[in-house]
């Protein structure tokens, strides 16, 4: 286990690093790549990611507290069963993010790219805020039908 207490990471290269059950306050990490990284079943409290390749990462079964992503290209991540609370993702890439069991509500994502996301049985977008771009391709992933 890894404990990380007021620590900051700048330019660092975490690619395929495995913290499983780690526990991160108040960290932040800047231009970082962590392509593949592992944060599985880990606690992040008051943590920034900022403008850090985090594509593939792993935060399923973590718990993530007021953490906040910035300009993270977090495409094909999986947050697989997270518990998200005071969670904001901005100007992030999340096309192909697994987001199953995760529940998005009152997450505003009109900044986001969610091209693509993958749900497990849909309820995790209730209360989730998007925008009306946003809101077409969501519908067809809902099975709606829009002629």
């Amino acid at each position: 286990m890894f404990d990380f207490l007021d620590c900051s990471f700048h330019g660092c290269d975490l690619a395929a690093m495995r913290f499983c059950r780690a526990a991160l306050q108040r960290a932040a990490f800047h231009s970082c790549r962590g392509v593949g990284l592992y944060l599985t079943d880990a606690m992040l409290r008051n943590v920034r990611f900022e403008d850090c390749q985090l594509s593939y990462a792993n935060f399923g079964l973590s718990k993530l507290t007021r953490v906040e992503m910035a300009c993270c290209d977090l495409s094909h991540a999986s947050f697989g069963y997270a518990a998200l609370k005071d969670v904001r993702w901005e100007g992030c890439r999340l096309s192909g993010a697994e987001l199953f069991g995760v529940s998005l509500r009152g997450m505003d994502l009109r900044t986001d790219d969610i091209d693509g996301i993958v749900l497990g049985d849909k309820t995790e977008l209730q209360g989730a805020i998007v925008s009306p771009l946003q809101a077409v391709p969501l519908a067809a992933l809902l099975g709606v039908v829009i002629e």
